[in-house]
């Protein structure tokens, strides 16, 4: 009941002179996440540092008004307390299989929710804005925002175990790490268990929203990260295979390390 009691509270209406606020819709267009097309940039996509991105919260409030949020907020835990979104499914096999359960609840009763309240197509685009803006709200929470010149200033073990921190801090995902090199990293999930819960829940169509706040949240650190995946497992693909590009603002020949420097041999 915590997330939606979180969500209750914060419900609170902007005034009606609040010069971002309209009367159709609160933000930009260019404001919204936008659909993942394979690319590690998105033109005129919102930077996730920009506090002007709205959250998911805002994101349904500005479509439906104050009280048709909460009656939706209040329907999505009326159908938790019913037991959905996975009544009547097996129970989870493993450890991971049940933390993809547990991340994924509250994006598929919402999702169930508002289908039921706009119709099928409506109801999966505003599902799927809201849940790219609080997929990129997670990975600013789970991650920071990694600092590309000391990743750089590390040994390889010391970048190595850097890459497996950020990869162990996603539960729903088992990757293997490819390449741990100052400017480059890969790692390959094999496995992701938020594609694994919106299967058990019948719900396959909203598994790609929880992977598009990558393409938006990496490139907006800074220094920017670029990334690029040529298949994801949630469209379909065999793995998710992560290439990140960690660019240093500053020339390495220019750039102060934070090593300390070595002593002067005396004679």
């Amino acid at each position: 009941m915590e997330p939606i009691n979180k969500l209750l509270a914060s419900a609170v209406p902007r005034p009606a002179n609040d010069p971002t606020r309209s009367p159709t819709r609160p933000f930009p267009r260019t404001f919204w996440p936008a659909p993942y097309t394979g690319s590690h940039r998105k033109p005129g996509a919102q930077r996730a540092s920009d506090p002007a991105m709205p959250s998911p919260l805002s994101i349904l409030r500005g479509e439906l008004g104050l009280a048709g949020s909460l009656a939706v907020l209040m329907g999505c835990l009326g159908r938790r307390l019913g037991g959905e979104p996975y009544r009547g499914t097996a129970v989870p096999a493993d450890r991971l299989e049940d933390n993809g359960r547990r991340l994924a609840r509250w994006a598929l009763l919402l999702h169930r929710e508002l289908a039921s309240r706009l119709g099928a197509a409506e109801g999966l685009a505003l599902a799927t804005r809201m849940c790219v803006a609080g997929s990129v709200a997670d990975l600013r929470r789970r991650l920071g925002n990694p600092d590309a010149d000391a990743f750089a200033d590390l040994d390889e073990a010391g970048r190595r175990q850097q890459v497996r921190t950020w990869v162990d801090s996603f539960p729903n995902a088992d990757a293997t790490i490819e390449r741990c090199e100052p400017q480059r990293v890969s790692f390959t999930v094999r496995r992701c268990s938020l594609v694994e819960a919106c299967a058990a829940a019948g719900q396959t169509e909203l598994a790609a929203a929880f992977c598009e706040g990558d393409s938006l949240f990496f490139p907006s650190l800074s220094p920017p990260i670029e990334i690029e995946r040529s298949q994801t497992i949630a469209t379909g693909g065999s793995i998710c295979d992560f290439r990140l590009c960690l660019e240093s603002p500053l020339p390495a020949a220019g750039r102060p390390s934070s090593r300390p420097e070595p002593a002067e041999a005396t004679v």
